[in-house]
């Protein structure tokens, strides 16, 4: 489509969008998980890194060995993370108080940074091939949208309703406060263990999404044939390295320079907000019901407002995916 003097190929810039994350959202995944390990052990910010970083290359080796390796270890770090999240904040609701809660303007803009939490959806579709049955694939994202709608919401009330967040807590490693005032020293070494788990397992899902994309676009001839290769486990091993290496960029980077985790949120959820927004327009277009995706357009246009300058990196991926598809055009 022309848009101008430029062409626009709504397939390629999409997969730019989710692919402009890589280097932005997984880090902070990893550092959460690290910062509860760090935290627990009071190993600093820099221990922290390091921590990620042996994460993501422990995320690396799993992938290599292929997809059936990969879910089998997911689907165990999944059930022992429910059980054992839901224990803690079921034995927490005691503690949490009601008046704890106070909304003001303030608000808006902790949901553009919340709206991190409910991200993730989308990075499943990038596996959908993988599916031996197509008909489990939307069986299994509704399920998980039930099941971690129903623990999201419990550990939130439980975690806001101890005040277990601001200063002293940053954000991060607010629930290692409320293990501890449930079951002592033992709960804070367990959640430390229990939120790491929950992130690699979080990390492991956007590594591995973010080679298939590549590897997919690949396939499509917008990116060079040399990342479609797969190794003798059929992983894209190319894609694969070219993921891990953006993400161990930004992590050394903040080894050296310090972290910017708020940053990164911001810059992830206004691309995503974008991506959720394109989603939704689809959907109004498309679908025969279209109440539920007017609504999700509505909220993440209302949400967009509370991003700010942030949105300055979506519109650069966007004229820099308007630039390549012109020149490929021409040529």
């Amino acid at each position: 489509m022309k848009i101008g003097s430029f062409v626009f190929d709504a397939e390629f810039t999409t997969g730019m969008m989710f692919l402009s994350v890589i280097p932005t959202a997984p880090p902070i995944v990893l550092l959460a998980g690290a910062a509860y390990l760090a935290m627990a052990f009071n190993l600093g910010e820099k221990g922290a890194i390091i921590i990620a970083l042996l994460m993501l290359l422990a995320i690396l080796f799993m992938n290599l060995r292929g997809v059936k390796f990969t879910g089998d270890v997911q689907l165990f770090l999944s059930v022992t993370v429910i059980i054992i999240l839901l224990s803690i904040a079921l034995s927490a609701l005691q503690f949490a108080r009601v008046g704890s809660f106070k909304v003001g303007w303030s608000t808006g803009r902790a949901m553009a940074l919340i709206f991190w939490s409910y991200m993730g959806w989308e990075a499943a579709t990038h596996l959908s091939e993988e599916f031996r049955n197509p008909r489990d694939f939307p069986v299994s994202i509704l399920l998980s949208l039930a099941v971690i709608g129903a623990v999201y919401m419990v550990v939130s009330y439980v975690v806001v309703g101890m005040h277990a967040y601001g200063k002293g807590l940053e954000g991060l490693t607010g629930l290692l406060y409320v293990a501890e005032k449930v079951f002592g020293d033992a709960g804070k070494i367990l959640i430390a263990i229990l939120g790491s788990m929950t992130c690699f397992a979080s990390a492991n899902v956007y590594v591995a999404s973010s080679s298939r994309l590549l590897y997919a676009l690949s396939r499509r001839g917008y990116l060079p044939r040399t990342l479609s290769k797969l190794n003798s486990k059929s992983v894209p091993h190319i894609s694969l390295a070219i993921a891990f290496s953006l993400i161990a960029f930004t992590l050394i980077a903040m080894f050296f320079y310090g972290e910017a985790v708020e940053g990164l949120v911001i810059l992830s959820n206004s691309v995503f907000m974008i991506l959720y927004i394109v989603g939704s327009l689809a959907g109004v277009i498309l679908l025969d019901k279209r109440f539920l995706p007017a609504i999700s357009l509505v909220v993440c246009v209302a949400l967009l407002l509370f991003v700010g300058v942030n949105l300055v990196y979506p519109a650069v991926v966007l004229f820099v995916s308007l630039i390549y598809t012109t020149l490929r055009e021409s040529n």
